[in-house]
């Protein structure tokens, strides 16, 4: 049980670990909590049945991580983890190469909202240098944590790429944002564009073969979750 200073009810989560979580505000009488878990025993049940036979692609416990390398920026941090039971959690870093993630379950949401905002802070500027150097502008650019793609380009020249690049050797990360830009030319990948890719990295060929393989590079826990929550 973990008492939130947000939560205006009690919840209750399954984790990939197969542990349950129930959430409450701080005022929640602790002597309701058989009554909760008695009224939700078959959603809690079923759910944890659908974990252990989640078929071909399964859900498998990811510990958090105590160390955080980012092979883009080579930074390596050390995380460590505080039960705070105020409710609040979120992650800062505290000295050189430290992290500290409060919030006990919410330790993934924390790292990789920082893990978006060190996105924002290296990768858009590395973006906006390949830029000048190519000659190929863009009208803005995000970061999020995607589970499909590097990065992608609209028609209107915004550019979205995945903070995930960090943990990606810095020649692919560069070789993502000549491929993207170049869609600021071409919106297709026809022959023309690829001639364009080839003027701006000659050894484009190997660089994507590469980059089609660098999900290697991702840390197991940047893409775990729970498998359900439900509130009281």
């Amino acid at each position: 049980m973990r008492r939130s200073a947000r939560a205006r009810y009690a919840r209750l989560k399954i984790h990939p670990d197969s542990q349950v979580e129930v959430v409450v505000p701080r005022g929640f009488d602790e002597r309701q909590l058989p009554s909760l878990l008695d009224q939700h025993e078959s959603w809690v049940l079923r759910h944890l049945q659908r974990l252990q036979s989640a078929g071909t692609t399964p859900l498998q416990p990811v510990a958090a991580p105590g160390k955080v390398q980012l092979a883009a920026i080579a930074e390596q941090w050390d995380v460590t983890y505080l039960d705070d039971e105020s409710g609040r959690y979120g992650c800062r870093a505290a000295g050189e190469g430290v992290l500290k993630v409060s919030g006990g379950h919410h330790w993934q949401p924390s790292l990789k909202r920082w893990l978006v905002r060190k996105g924002r802070q290296h990768l858009v500027p590395w973006l906006e240098q390949v830029s000048t150097e190519t000659g190929l502008a863009f009208r803005g650019a995000t970061v999020r944590c995607q589970r499909s793609r590097w990065g992608s380009c609209s028609s209107r020249s915004q550019i979205n790429l995945n903070a995930g690049l960090l943990f990606v050797p810095p020649e692919l990360v560069r070789y993502l944002f000549v491929h993207e830009l170049c869609h600021t030319r071409h919106m297709n990948h026809s022959a023309s564009y690829w001639r364009l890719v080839a003027r701006m990295e000659p050894d484009y060929r190997a660089l994507d073969r590469a980059l089609r393989q660098a999900g290697k590079h991702l840390p197991s826990w940047l893409h775990a979750r729970a498998i359900a929550a439900v509130r009281s």
